[in-house]
């Protein structure tokens, strides 16, 4: 920064910032300041002050939350959340430079409680469609969502997204024009691992999600059969689903499924695999726009990527020729099409991908160089 004296920085997330590696990124670019973290959970870091709240809302609050939607008294539904008159407590009567307001759900608590501070908005996805795939949530939840981004976006100094497609939406639909963050995991230096023919080994990570339709994935794998092996790693954020998955896997002697991996240790754990997996097929909007921070590590582990015709990865994959996008979703034809893979196919994309984790870092680190600016 411009100025050798410590600068005021809030940031606030709505998750277990433990598990949520942009946010770690963002912490981690300022841990050199004056820094105050508000989230869920406990922060590992002791030497920054961390305010946790929690989630709570209890059920009679649910029903009167629900009449507050429907009415469209959006304001009045924010602030009867606990999560939300607890966090303002604990911040109002203090001041600060720069805050940087994680998701909707944290951006007009960050407005109110600004004063001369700048405001950083990162919205990690397009929140008016956020589970637009759901009909329950789009009755109730759609229009607040539009309502705190037409109210609140624009009142950010600064807003961020995840990637272009998202970004263009956000600059269709309201008066805002984000710069675009990607997840990108800090740069490290890993080898390039070359193919064992008789045990090709596969890995998909992330969060156990019945809509991310991981059987399609485990099912692909199976029916391939030798020499190809998957590792899943999957955090149990549905343990009914995990289970579920345990249960359908527990014959299929080339799958197998791993507790979750630290968010420290994910790039070097992933680095032991040759091919990083992930076929996300819905409708949803945002996963249909998807970049997820598994991409970019399975890019900066030096593995080959496989995923499905999702615009945005495939826009990655293909650039960089790092991997390769499927035709469809069909699971015949993604079969059909990884047996036609060679191994020096696979092996010349783990190169390109060595390339791509030195490239794609530059375009995180410059974004987050631009909060410094403001500053």
């Amino acid at each position: 920064m411009a100025s050798q004296e410590k600068k005021k920085v809030l940031i606030i997330v709505y998750s277990d910032i433990n598990r949520d590696a942009r946010v770690l990124k963002q912490v981690s670019q300022f841990k050199d300041q004056d820094l105050t973290v508000l989230s869920f959970g406990n922060l590992q870091n002791l030497a920054i002050k961390h305010l946790s709240v929690s989630d709570k809302f209890p059920f009679l609050y649910k029903i009167i939350g629900a009449f507050f939607l429907k009415l469209g008294l959006f304001l009045q539904y924010y602030w009867l959340l606990p999560v939300n008159r607890t966090a303002y407590s604990l911040l109002e009567d203090q001041d600060f430079d720069l805050i940087i307001a994680n998701d909707i759900h944290t951006l007009p608590l960050a407005v109110r409680i600004k004063k001369n501070a700048k405001l950083v908005y990162d919205a990690h996805e397009y929140y008016p469609l956020e589970h637009d795939n759901k009909i329950m949530w789009m009755f109730f939840f759609h229009k607040y969502m539009h309502f705190l981004t037409r109210r609140f976006a624009p009142q950010a100094d600064l807003m961020l997204t995840v990637g272009e497609s998202i970004a263009q939406e956000y600059e269709k639909n309201y008066s805002v024009k984000p710069k675009i963050v990607l997840n990108t995991p800090d740069y490290q230096e890993m080898p390039i691992n070359p193919l064992n023919p008789q045990q090709i080994k596969i890995v998909h990570h992330g969060v156990a999600l019945a809509q991310r339709n991981i059987e399609l994935m485990i099912d692909i794998v199976h029916e391939l059969g030798e020499p190809y092996q998957l590792d899943l790693y999957l955090v149990p954020f549905n343990q009914n689903y995990l289970d579920k998955l345990k249960a359908y896997t527990q014959n299929m002697k080339n799958i197998t499924i791993q507790p979750p991996i630290e968010v420290n240790k994910i790039v070097s754990t992933l680095n032991h695999y040759d091919i990083g997996l992930f076929f996300l097929n819905s409708k949803s909007f945002n996963y249909i726009n998807c970049l997820p921070n598994k991409l970019f590590d399975y890019i900066q582990a030096r593995l080959a990527v496989l995923i499905g015709p999702s615009p945005e990865m495939k826009r990655i994959v293909e650039k960089y020729q790092c991997g390769y996008a499927s035709s469809s979703f069909h699971k015949n034809a993604i079969i059909k099409e990884i047996k036609s893979l060679t191994h020096n196919d696979i092996y010349q994309m783990k190169i390109n991908a060595d390339k791509a984790a030195k490239d794609l870092i530059k375009n995180s680190n410059t974004a987050f160089d631009i909060i410094h600016l403001i500053v």
